[in-house]
């Protein structure tokens, strides 16, 4: 398994777990809060209910939706990925946690059904759509929220900007993975970089930006976004005479203009008066990156 792939396996395991607690608790708050019966019996079936429907409907959606993500190639794809994982697996939540509470005792429903499983089977067939469409209601939001961000940072390079990108590779004489194999020096790093920018925004690289799925590229010239993560950039980057100054920022040393402390801490200003932040904990390696320079 390579480097990349294990990152991204424990990226997804991360990605998991926050959003399998975060949903789980706010699916129990939500819950508790809209029940007129707050006896001890009822929160406490109550809240076994909603373990069981966080604890197996959300991995449930989650694994879904990483297998119908890989297919996705734009943000319209990814949310009708995002509709198609929830409506089907709501589905099976329908039929699996109502079938989990009523083996462990932990049904709420006014008409439950009894200790027979034919019982079980007719309240099934008879109330599956209203537990349907509560779900899908109560789960769907939720997962989105949780997740969509993480899965549209997943998303692919559209076709026409990775076709330019093996032009540019092709004009070279190299292959794409040929490039990629070899350590990037700092000269070919930032023209891969500024490459990807039209001709008349090209020009000596200052700063890098995050913003959601794309990266906003400053030059002397001007700036401009591309479809691309901050964490490929500067990892490309890293031989380069510049630093990270933000979990969304990177600066070259020639783009500084000055460092300034504002009301919000400390900032790099850009020649072009850009002001980009510095976080707590880079505080002292950036000013250090700018006393040595």
């Amino acid at each position: 398994m390579s480097v990349q792939q294990e990152k991204r396996g424990s990226g997804a395991l991360r990605q998991l777990a926050i959003g399998v607690l975060g949903a789980t608790a706010i699916l129990i708050l939500v819950r508790v809060a809209s029940e007129t019966d707050w006896s001890r019996e009822m929160i406490t079936a109550l809240m076994r209910s909603s373990l069981v429907t966080g604890l197996l409907g959300f991995p449930l959606l989650f694994g879904v939706q990483v297998w119908l993500c890989a297919k996705a190639r734009t943000p319209i794809q990814l949310g009708i990925s995002f509709l198609a994982t929830i409506l089907f697996s709501v589905g099976l939540v329908s039929l699996v946690v109502p079938t989990l509470n009523w083996l462990s005792g932990s049904m709420i429903a006014p008409n439950a059904p009894g200790d027979d499983r034919g019982e079980l089977i007719a309240f099934l067939g008879q109330y599956f759509l209203a537990v349907y469409w509560r779900l899908v209601a109560i789960m769907g939001p939720l997962f989105v929220a949780f997740n969509w961000r993480w899965f549209a940072g997943r998303l692919e390079p559209p076709a026409t900007q990775m076709a330019a990108a093996n032009s540019e590779q092709s004009d070279a004489g190299q292959r794409l993975d040929a490039v990629e194999a070899e350590p990037a020096t700092e000269e070919s790093a930032e023209d891969w970089l500024i490459g990807k920018l039209d001709m008349p925004k090209r020009g000596q690289l200052w700063a890098i930006s995050s913003e959601l799925h794309y990266l906003r590229i400053y030059t002397e010239v001007a700036d401009d976004l591309v479809l691309m993560r901050l964490s490929d950039a500067v990892e490309r980057l890293s031989a380069s005479d510049g630093i990270q100054i933000h979990r969304s920022h990177w600066v070259a040393r020639v783009g500084i203009h000055d460092v300034v402390k504002g009301d919000s801490g400390l900032g790099v200003e850009l020649h072009n008066g850009v002001r980009l932040p510095v976080s707590r904990s880079n505080t002292a390696a950036v000013k250090a990156f700018v006393q040595d320079g």
